[in-house]
């Protein structure tokens, strides 16, 4: 089978230009569509948010950030919750192995409590034709096809976390108490509002989850970004205690405050991987869900169906 592209100077500068541009779709018309999708009622939309997710290797997202994230937004033990001073690259590296973690076993404790088989596992699914999906890339590509892919894929999870650290950075709420407007940023910047999807609405986002992106509005109990987005995402990366700074003036103004002064062991008492743990630990709590007395099942939150 003739493969279409080849190892030289015309295929890097093609993946160089899907890095940003094909990345940033990836990121927009994939996973910030699918995350529209995903929570409206009906399962057809969330069956297409799914496949959008797939594409962007990012499956996991769906039962993550349904039932776990906004279960526990502005908790200690929530990986997407940005915590104070912590900065991107840290959030990026935690947050990344937490919301799998978390998404991993809210399904074993989800298939546990059902009875089902292992074929139900939504993140195996998720898995599965993902790696499916690379394969034909490969088959028919060549391994420049599979790059690109997972580079887009990459770009993608990249701008997706950048979002959420910009959303909840260093916001917090006590245990036992309900999100409220105060526990997610907002700007209301044309810009933002338009292109992620009333994403920048956020704080009325967590109190209306199924609520169109159409009709979210910006609350005024909520912290106000100095930014709009697009030039936060530079800021957060490039310039990031000029971010903080900026953040933690905004949250004076407001006079909110952090509580997230929780120990490390408190935090993986909690079943979260603190910001030091290791790939090995994390694939050890992995399989450690597989097995029926294990502790992958002691999750907190129950989710949605």
């Amino acid at each position: 089978m003739t493969r279409h592209w080849s190892w030289n100077l015309d295929s890097l500068a093609e993946l160089a230009a899907v890095k940003f541009l094909a990345g940033s779709n990836a990121a927009l018309s994939g996973i910030l569509v699918a995350h529209e999708l995903i929570h409206r009622r009906h399962p057809l939309p969330r069956r297409l948010g799914r496949l959008l997710l797939i594409l962007c290797g990012h499956d996991h997202f769906y039962v993550e950030h349904r039932r776990g994230h906004h279960r526990r937004v502005g908790l200690a033990k929530d990986p997407a919750t940005a915590r104070p001073g912590e900065s991107y690259a840290d959030f990026w590296r935690r947050s990344l192995r937490g919301q799998f973690r978390g998404a991993w076993q809210l399904e074993c404790r989800r298939l546990r409590r059902k009875h089902l088989g292992w074929h139900h596992h939504r993140v195996l699914q998720g898995l599965a034709a993902e790696g499916a999906l690379l394969g034909l890339v490969v088959w028919f590509y060549g391994a420049a096809g599979a790059v690109a892919v997972a580079l887009q894929a990459f770009m993608a999870m990249r701008n997706l976390e950048a979002i959420n650290y910009i959303q909840h950075w260093g916001l917090s709420r006590r245990p036992g108490t309900p999100p409220d407007a105060h526990h997610a940023w907002h700007t209301d910047t044309w810009c933002s509002t338009c292109l992620v999807l009333g994403l920048s609405r956020h704080a009325h986002h967590h109190l209306a989850p199924a609520r169109p992106y159409t009709e979210l509005q910006a609350l005024p109990d909520s912290p106000r970004l100095p930014y709009g987005y697009f030039a936060l995402a530079f800021l957060i990366a490039y310039r990031n205690r000029r971010f903080q700074s900026l953040a933690l003036a905004e949250l004076r103004r407001c006079g909110l405050r952090s509580d997230h002064r929780q120990t490390h062991d408190q935090i993986e008492d909690q079943g979260h991987p603190g910001p030091q743990q290791g790939v090995g630990e994390l694939v050890a709590d992995v399989f450690d869900g597989l097995h029926p007395g294990g502790e992958g099942g002691n999750h907190g939150g129950v989710g949605y169906r």
